[in-house]
């Protein structure tokens, strides 16, 4: 680490998630400028050792639990808030300012969504919206920072269909989305909580500036994986859609519904705006590419190659191994 900094620590919310992982990154980023950081997560596990071992406190808080926000963000100055993509995102935006405006916090830099609007089609994208707006009205200096849609969550929806059957389905159909790596995102409110000055914009685009549609996104993989990956499209039958999902552990049911009136305002845009890379301008250097990504995790996404040329028998996906064993329970 770079300096030992003395100055009050700052509060990651949603430091041990999975999604993404960028609270994680987040404390590791500024552990590594030396920054004192305080991680919060909603239960002790053995993510938490690895936070420990990054060097920051670790506290346990729950967005509805005012009193437990209130000891979270005491001696706080500035917070990363990150509320899961589920539903519940407005108390907990109105529990974490009032603990906030109780404990004299000064800065917060907001996980928010581009397609966060009061009329989008999508719930979740709506309730982002009220809580963007709560933020705003609490007096707090605020920065809202809107990620893309990340690499990571081809993992999170497709990494199964991709290992098992060499396939991505989906209701995107041929619809356009900009594209970030998680880590991409981290760096950003990394960057922004360890400001002396802090942003005077009240909200960023952070993309790498890729606009691929889904039927892209399996030729890329084919061809940086030399695996044939085709994509399916469900069409415009969304309960079908959010049948195929539901067979997906990680995906909740508001979570379905978000992709759902995601894809059907992306498909209603004729001429999408192609920003450009909005990384690179702000921290000085490449953003990561999805050919990057697919580097980063190509043992993953390779290993359901044969194992055997005369069997052509392939490994056993985790999940379908936890399925079997609890089927013969």
């Amino acid at each position: 680490m770079n300096r030992v900094d003395s100055s009050p620590p700052i509060l990651v919310t949603g430091a041990a998630g999975r999604h993404g992982g960028t609270g994680r990154r987040i404390v590791e980023l500024l552990r590594q400028k030396g920054r004192p950081v305080r991680a919060m997560v909603r239960k002790m596990d053995e993510r938490c050792a690895d936070l420990v071992q990054l060097g920051a406190e670790v506290v346990v808080a729950d967005y509805m639990d005012y009193e437990a926000l209130c000891l979270a963000l005491s001696g706080v100055k500035r917070a990363y808030f990150c509320f899961p993509v589920n539903v519940g995102i407005t108390e907990a935006t109105v529990n974490f300012v009032a603990a906030a405006k109780a404990s004299c916090l000064e800065y917060v830099v907001n996980n928010s969504m581009p397609i966060a609007h009061p009329a989008s089609p999508s719930p979740l994208a709506r309730a982002q919206w009220m809580s963007e707006q709560i933020l705003n009205w609490s007096g707090l200096r605020c920065l809202h920072v809107k990620g893309a849609f990340f690499f990571e969550n081809i993992l999170l929806f497709s990494e199964d269909t991709i290992v098992d059957r060499g396939v991505i389905e989906n209701g995107f159909g041929d619809a356009p989305l900009l594209w970030v790596a998680a880590d991409d995102v981290a760096s950003v409110v990394a960057y922004e909580l360890e400001q002396a000055d802090p942003a005077q914009n009240p909200a960023i685009l952070v993309t790498g500036g890729e606009l691929l549609a889904f039927p892209q996104i399996a030729e890329r993989i084919s061809s940086r994986l030399g695996r044939k990956v085709g994509y399916r499209n469900t069409g415009d039958d969304e309960e079908a859609w959010k049948k195929l999902m539901s067979l997906n552990p990680r995906i909740p049911p508001a979570m379905r519904d978000h992709l759902v009136g995601m894809s059907r305002m992306l498909k209603s845009v004729r001429d999408p705006r192609q920003p450009g890379n909005t990384f690179t301008p702000l921290l000085g250097k490449p953003a990561v590419s999805f050919d990057d990504f697919l580097d980063t995790h190509r043992a993953r996404l390779l290993r359901a190659m044969e194992v055997s040329s005369q069997g052509h028998n392939r490994e056993v996906h985790p999940t379908q191994e936890r399925k079997t064993q609890n089927e013969s329970e």
